[in-house]
């Protein structure tokens, strides 16, 4: 894991999910890979798209951007010169979701790493809906997501949400296993159910994720649906001191429970903690 992709629209909010992939990488040498996207409007665009690219509008939008990345890019190894990863810039002139979507596959990212913001009302602002559409979307990556305004903290404790209802792919976990080692942190398992003891199933998929976790340090917890599921996630991290959230991405977990919750209908807008969502294994 150390091909790491960095989305940013060059606001305070990016730059800090920037500035916590450099910390929490810290002495391991990584590439990373800056990626701004820029989206030209309707109007700005040739009504052949195969021709946009020779507008002004798109030709004057792409030097503004290649301007604010090469100083982006100053500052950060200025800061940074002492570290030992190496940072590069690009630039797609597709939306967010597709440009990081296209940048994954064009650069081989092994994890992305962007900032979410919350809610204001019933106003979603920058990587708050985009993050969310990047969890449903992003189906061969795992994505880590950093709450704006995040001060880096070490990372011990890794919670992971899981109800064991379905077999474990060894890829899936491998982000969980890397980021545990990384970390040198331990990894808290939670179970929320209503109090029911384990199938046969279960008891053997859990089985077989205590196996693919060999070497890791392993504590399980079990927690009552007492409320929704979010809220009970994001208490219990708080109280055992969690620093960072993970899931698996697949159509019948906890995580897509979250995101249709009535209440809190998004994860990203809910969690105090980085959330490192990884993708399943069809």
């Amino acid at each position: 894991m150390n091909k790491i992709l960095l989305p940013t629209d060059y606001s305070e909010v990016s730059i800090g999910a920037i500035e916590y992939a450099s910390a929490l990488f810290d002495d391991n040498p990584c590439h990373f890979m800056v990626v701004h996207s820029y989206e030209l409007s309707k109007s700005g665009l040739s009504s052949l798209r195969k021709h946009y690219k020779e507008t002004k509008e798109y030709r004057k939008s792409e030097s503004v951007a290649r301007e604010e990345m090469q100083e982006l890019l100053k500052k950060l190894k200025q800061r940074h010169e002492n570290d030992p990863h190496l940072y590069k810039g690009y630039i797609t002139a597709r939306g967010l979701p597709t440009g990081v979507l296209n940048s994954v596959r064009e650069l081989q990212a092994d994890l992305v790493v962007m900032a979410t913001t919350g809610a204001s009302g019933l106003k979603e602002v920058f990587l708050g809906s985009n993050a969310v559409h990047m969890i449903k979307r992003l189906k061969d990556c795992p994505i880590l997501l950093v709450p704006a305004d995040f001060e880096f903290q070490p990372v011990k404790n890794i919670l992971f949400v899981n109800d064991f209802r379905r077999n474990f792919e060894p890829e899936e976990l491998r982000p969980l296993m890397a980021m545990a080692r990384l970390t040198n942190s331990g990894v808290v398992v939670l179970y929320v159910n209503n109090g029911e003891p384990f199938t046969e199933t279960q008891e053997y998929n859990r089985k077989v994720f205590m196996e693919l976790m060999d070497g890791i340090r392993i504590e399980e917890e079990q927690m009552p649906m007492d409320g929704f599921l979010a809220d009970i996630i994001e208490d219990y991290s708080k109280s055992r001191n969690a620093n960072m959230l993970a899931m698996i991405r697949n159509k019948h977990s906890n995580l897509y429970q979250l995101l249709n919750e009535p209440v809190v209908k998004k994860i990203a807008f809910k969690t105090s903690i980085p959330f490192l969502v990884m993708p399943e294994v069809l």
